[in-house]
């Protein structure tokens, strides 16, 4: 059975990082998470949708997990406000999920996910949200097509 952390957070914001928002992790929940070397979490706040992150520093022991202004709007929350906060190991093969679009391009061709796989991690997450995140499949397939250029296929 996957590990859960549950825990009431406050909304923060980091002027050391421009601004952005986050929710603070109790050192009592970051612990286990870094001795297990766990990199990639499944967040979610209030029960509302989860999203793909990493558990982050926020200063001298601190520890947080970035939030969107959007989906803190979303939940009607901002800075200053409590949430309840659910964390989970996520155990995706590329540390989110593989947009429908592109699983189909995998499917119909391995070598694809293949030169995929050896991009850095980090690159790997790039693609899968630029992806994700086209509001049209034209756009979408543009994306595949770019990502088909940079893999060489």
């Amino acid at each position: 059975m996957d590990r859960l952390w549950e825990f009431a957070t406050a909304i923060s914001v980091s002027e050391v990082l421009g601004g952005m928002r986050y929710a603070a992790v109790p050192a009592e929940v970051a612990a286990p998470i870094r001795d297990a070397k766990i990199k990639r979490l499944i967040a979610q706040l209030n029960d509302g949708e989860e999203w793909p992150c990493a558990l982050g520093t926020a200063g001298a022991g601190e520890f947080m997990i970035m939030v969107s202004k959007a989906r803190l709007d979303a939940h009607g929350l901002r800075v200053g406000s409590m949430a309840q906060m659910t964390l989970r190991p996520d155990t995706s093969r590329y540390g989110m999920p593989v947009p429908a679009s592109l699983a189909e391009v995998f499917g119909f061709d391995p070598d694809v996910e293949r030169a995929f796989q050896r991009l850095l991690p980090g690159r790997q997450r790039n693609h899968l949200h630029h992806i994700g995140s086209a509001k049209t499949e034209e756009t979408a397939a543009k994306r595949i097509a770019a990502l088909l250029r940079e893999l060489g296929q």
